[in-house]
């Protein structure tokens, strides 16, 4: 697998279109989703492979919908982080034992909540590959009846010159 990096809006490039398949799977389950960017003053612009970036998006979309509380809203934000953009997916749901939020990441791992949805226990394993080939991290918290998947994307030059 090859990394095509270009500097793009995730909003226009990637979301949109993602959000307009997934339309009918998050109007069945009365869910929408919020995009908005924290601690900047625009969007910003990241450099990072679109496709590789809709893999990773979709999952965590996807997730987010399939085992969130039904009747609320996911959040998508895009946030300030080391000299690169942090995305963050959020949704309202059950809470994840501490213990159990590593495993997640791990190939065939499907926790015991989930049972009875269907899935491989590939998708975050398949995710995490995916972000560590552009150099990028993903991480997961749990608190609050609410579950926040976060990736980091390199931020374009333009972007990084600005900040300097």
């Amino acid at each position: 697998i090859t990394i095509n990096a270009s500097d793009l809006l995730i909003s226009e490039i990637v979301l949109k279109p993602m959000l307009a398949q997934m339309e009918p799977y998050l109007s069945k389950r009365r869910m929408s989703v919020r995009f908005e960017t924290r601690g900047f003053d625009h969007e910003p612009i990241v450099h990072a492979d679109p496709e590789k970036v809709d893999i990773v998006l979709r999952n965590l979309l996807s997730n987010a919908a399939k085992y969130g509380t039904p009747d609320t809203p996911i959040d998508v934000y895009i946030k300030p982080g080391e000299g690169e953009a942090e995305v963050c997916v959020r949704n309202q749901g059950p809470n994840i034992p501490t213990e159990n939020l590593d495993k997640l990441f791990e190939r065939f791992v499907r926790l015991e909540a989930t049972q009875g949805t269907k899935g491989s226990g590939l998708g975050l394993y398949n995710a995490r590959k995916v972000v560590e080939m552009w150099g990028g991290r993903i991480s997961v918290a749990s608190g609050e009846d609410a579950i926040v998947f976060t990736c980091t994307l390199p931020l374009a030059k333009a972007e990084v010159a600005k900040d300097a």
